[in-house]
């Protein structure tokens, strides 16, 4: 599967298949679901959420031979970012279905501590998120109190 801003390179003998994105590609948007884990080549991606006033909450820069989309491919769970390339990239795209069949080998302890690590993982995401939701809320009270406090309010 691929959309039009990937381009397949090449079959990876990890069955996975090497793509291409253009600058400026958008690989995932936060609530997708997670079909795929990418392995950056070259390139650099970075990893974001968004506020609801459409602002930027910068979480990693992945550059080569760091992955991204793990989480959502591990668990099952929906996308917990955005991920859009910030230049040229080219990466190892593996399938969910392939990883799962590679994980389903392995004993059921090692699952249960993958599971536990991911949902630490995303329990500190949301925390980020509400602690930056509050700071938002305390800092638009205090400019509201600095503004009624220059108009002698």
């Amino acid at each position: 599967m691929t959309n039009d801003n990937q381009k397949v390179t090449s079959q990876s003998p990890i069955s996975g298949q090497m793509v291409e994105f253009a600058a400026g590609a958008t690989l995932f948007v936060e609530g997708d679901v997670g079909d795929r884990l990418y392995i950056i080549r070259t390139g650099q991606t970075k990893v974001f959420k968004v506020k609801s006033d459409g602002t930027e909450i910068p979480l990693a820069i992945v550059g080569p031979g760091q992955l991204l989309g793990e989480l959502a491919v591990l668990d099952g769970g929906k996308r917990s970012a955005h991920a859009q390339t910030m230049t040229k990239v080219e990466a190892l795209a593996i399938d969910r279905t392939a990883i799962q069949a590679t994980l389903n080998t392995l004993p059921p302890w090692f699952m249960g501590i993958t599971r536990t690590l991911v949902g630490r993982i995303r329990s500190l995401d949301e925390m980020l998120e509400r602690n930056t939701v509050i700071d938002e809320k305390l800092r638009s009270q205090l400019l509201g109190i600095e503004f009624n406090g220059l108009m002698g309010d």
